[in-house]
């Protein structure tokens, strides 16, 4: 009877371990998204945006966060971009922005004149792929050495 009891409570304290450990595997797991995503702030003040650069990378969904700190009209405008937001005091506007190529992009505000940058990078990993790509399609050149003759 005893050894029935303690194979019942073993077999009961196995499942419960299993279980809580397939919830820990699971919950530690983290979200892949078939597009990174990226959420960005910025604050429009009578001193200008802040950041004035913020930094993304190429391929990212960048969602940006726009609100302003005056009673004045204020917005953001992506050049090279269909991006326009308006920012309110108080309220917090959001709009969704993509970068397929690295560089800056300059965004604006006609009526405050407040103006930063976006800093597009390419991301380390894809770099030091593309690096490597270049490397090993490099055509092998032939060293020409002089080498004088025996007369």
């Amino acid at each position: 009877m005893k050894m029935n009891k303690f194979v019942s409570f073993l077999t009961f304290a196995f499942l419960m371990s299993a279980s809580v450990l397939g919830l820990e595997k699971n919950y530690f797991k983290g979200e892949n998204y078939e597009q990174p995503k990226r959420e960005i702030s910025i604050i429009s003040s009578d001193s200008g945006y802040y950041p004035k650069a913020p930094t993304v990378f190429v391929g990212e969904q960048v969602r940006v966060f726009v609100t302003s700190t005056t009673n004045k009209p204020t917005c953001m405008i992506v050049k090279d971009q269909e991006f326009y937001v308006e920012a309110k005091q108080g309220e917090m506007s959001e709009g969704v922005l993509y970068f397929d190529k690295s560089g800056i992009h300059e965004f604006y505000c006609p009526a405050s004149g407040h103006k930063g940058k976006i800093v597009v990078l390419e991301h380390p990993d894809r770099k030091k792929e593309r690096i490597r790509r270049e490397l090993a399609s490099e055509r092998k050149k032939k060293v020409k050495i002089w080498r004088p003759r025996d007369e």
